[in-house]
């Protein structure tokens, strides 16, 4: 077993060398050679690489055969995605879209990020179906979008496949963000309204936090839980404290106990390491680990 470890640990040494020289001595050709590369080698790696060298470089005459690239097998399909998100020339626009429904989560989500890059609004449509299609890639890459993403986005919050990263793209959007997400927290639909208040929560704007402030009331420990984040903030207030306390132990999860124990206050800090002990998630909050404020003896 030994030797075969070995003999495996050689092999990958050498594949690992190999891949290094063949990078090193393509870092010092020319456009025009790379570009031959990626068109004419018989090896897939060689055409990956000549791919993201071309993109490192923003080889703008290199478009139209990294387009016709996104048609080759898996690793030279990727490279060629990612080299035209470095590039952004809107002539792969139309290309890096039909590649959203590529068969391979990796190309489908290379595919998301170069739009992303591109910004182009052609793209804001077929990257919410992305999203709701559960892209991981779609949420970042609509969120470079700003404004012009920021309606689809919100209309996603009623979606339950995509209603999280939706969230998390406008948070990353922030204040632009915020007309939209008042809107939306005034729906009738319970889920919804809890998903804009997450987002509005995390975004330090005056109409969040008038628009919170007036929703929050005391008993409703679902709404507080949805938005603890802009309590945290407001924990001096009357009530507040109590509120928290409610929301953490009626809908506590690890990152609210860790978010109380980083607010700074003492007793909350307290209450999310008491809860953090009592549900066993003591060890995945380190900021909690304060021996001396054990509540056991």
């Amino acid at each position: 077993m030994s030797g075969k470890r070995t003999f495996c640990h050689a092999l990958a040494v050498s594949v690992a060398a190999m891949t290094i020289c063949g990078c090193r001595s393509q870092q010092s050709e020319s456009t025009p050679q790379l570009i031959d590369d990626l068109q004419t080698s018989a090896q897939l790696r060689t055409r990956a690489s000549a791919a993201r060298l071309l993109g490192a470089r923003k080889a703008v005459q290199a478009v139209p055969p990294l387009i016709t690239a996104l048609r080759e097998p898996f690793p030279v399909r990727v490279s060629a995605a990612r080299a035209l998100g470095s590039i952004r020339d809107p002539r792969a626009v139309e290309p890096l879209i039909q590649l959203l429904t590529d068969f391979d989560v990796f190309v489908r989500e290379a595919a998301a990020r170069a739009l992303g890059d591109l910004k182009d609004p052609r793209a804001v449509a077929p990257l919410v179906t992305a999203l709701k299609n559960r892209n991981q890639e779609a949420g970042p890459a609509l969120s470079k979008f700003g404004p012009a993403a920021v309606a689809p986005l919100a209309d996603c919050l009623a979606d339950p496949v995509a209603s999280t990263d939706a969230e998390a793209a406008l948070v990353t959007i922030g204040k632009p963000a915020v007309g939209e997400l008042i809107r939306v927290f005034g729906s009738d639909t319970d889920d919804v309204r809890l998903e804009a208040a997450r987002a509005l929560s995390q975004i330090d704007d005056p109409r969040a936090a008038e628009t919170l402030n007036a929703g929050v009331r005391p008993g409703d420990v679902k709404l507080a839980a949805a938005a603890y984040r802009f309590l945290l903030r407001r924990e001096d207030e009357p009530g507040n404290q109590e509120l928290l306390r409610e929301a953490l132990e009626t809908y506590g999860r690890p990152d609210m106990a860790r978010d109380f124990c980083g607010s700074g206050n003492r007793v909350l800090k307290m209450l999310a390491k008491n809860w953090a002990e009592e549900k066993h998630y003591s060890q995945v909050i380190p900021e909690c680990e304060d021996a001396g404020w054990s509540r056991r003896p």
